[in-house]
């Protein structure tokens, strides 16, 4: 009977033994195949999450719908290498952090590192709402003077701390960090920070998303100006072909004014002349009145564009002007006639 028990005590331990195994090897198969799901499911639906406590790394609806509107804006990280954890700072800032201690005195604190991470996640998620129209470039130079130089060039605000030392010249200098980025939209630049004070997390949404305003009413005014340029161009070149026609048809010297006066001969050829030069320009000068006509489409969007229009418009009055004078009958009066013909000619 003892016998049959402990047989019956083994056959149990090694059927618990097996069971155990099984379900080991089931849960580790099932560990796995969650893993490559997940794998599976963050490649095919990315999305960045904000851990920070306040989100600051968050934007809010009205930045990310910002971030959207563009397409072709570049962002240009600027962090010098090796950043410190922490430095001391001589004076305040509005990105320190201070304390005071036991003997009543005060000491401030930035804190570079933290700060460059926090710069760089933002402006991530500035690229990342922007579903492809924002890019985030990383500036990089072989030494950290290079940085510095280049954040002089752009007049970003830069990171001092309070440990200067006396240089060769006998001038005290202080290790200086760089944190801060550019953006970039067509030949629009924006900088950052501007003022130490813009490196604040809790502030630098607002100071960034208001660049992003900046930059795309930029690019409006620039495309306003680029059509009023082209417009611009369009018309001095209309106008041009249309004067450089009646140059080459007009005479350069006309027969003196007593002759003029004296001979109905010289007179009806000097009419002539003129009557054949309209009709022959009349092809070079008739795209100008079309152009004006587009011009004043865009006249109320452009303050200069309605300028243009006026000086065209007076022109095409002076030549239609010339063409209906050369059409009426001649005065009977020489002298008129004269005059008058010495008058179209000066146009």
């Amino acid at each position: 009977m003892e016998v049959e028990k402990a047989q019956e005590k083994g056959i149990v331990t090694r059927s618990s033994k097996r069971m155990t195994g099984v379900n080991a090897l089931v849960m580790l198969t099932l560990s796995i195949g969650v893993v490559v799901l997940l794998n599976i499911l963050s490649t095919r639906f990315y999305s960045r999450t904000d851990l920070t406590e306040d989100h600051l790394n968050s934007l809010t609806p009205g930045s990310a719908e910002i971030a959207k509107s563009f397409d072709g804006l570049v962002i240009r990280i600027y962090v010098s290498p090796g950043l410190p954890e922490r430095i001391q700072v001589r004076q305040r800032t509005g990105i320190e952090q201070c304390r005071t201690g036991s003997d009543g005195s005060t000491q401030c604190f930035v804190y570079p590192r933290r700060i460059a991470r926090q710069l760089e996640d933002t402006l991530s998620e500035y690229a990342s709402e922007s579903q492809g129209g924002i890019s985030v470039e990383y500036v990089h130079f072989d030494d950290a003077s290079s940085y510095v130089e280049e954040a002089q060039k752009l007049g970003l605000q830069m990171i001092s701390d309070n440990k200067g030392e006396v240089t060769g010249r006998n001038t005290l200098e202080f290790d200086t960090y760089v944190v801060g980025a550019t953006l970039q939209y067509g030949t629009a630049i924006e900088r950052f920070p501007l003022q130490l004070a813009e490196l604040n997390p809790g502030s630098w949404e607002k100071a960034l998303t208001r660049r992003l305003i900046r930059l795309r009413e930029r690019d409006k005014h620039r495309d306003a100006f680029t059509e009023l340029i082209d417009m611009g161009e369009r018309i001095q070149a209309s106008v041009e072909k249309c004067v450089t026609a009646l140059k080459e048809r007009l005479p350069e010297e006309t027969a003196p004014i007593q002759a003029l006066i004296q001979s109905p001969e010289l007179r009806m050829e000097q009419l002539n002349i003129l009557t054949s030069a309209f009709a022959e320009v009349g092809e070079s000068c008739q795209g100008l009145p079309l152009l004006m006509k587009e011009a004043e489409v865009l006249a109320p969007r452009h303050e200069n564009m309605a300028q243009m229009v006026n000086g065209g418009a007076d022109f095409i009055r002076i030549i239609d002007e010339f063409h209906n004078e050369i059409g009426n009958t001649p005065p009977d009066d020489a002298r008129v006639q004269v005059q008058r013909d010495m008058q179209l000619m000066q146009v």
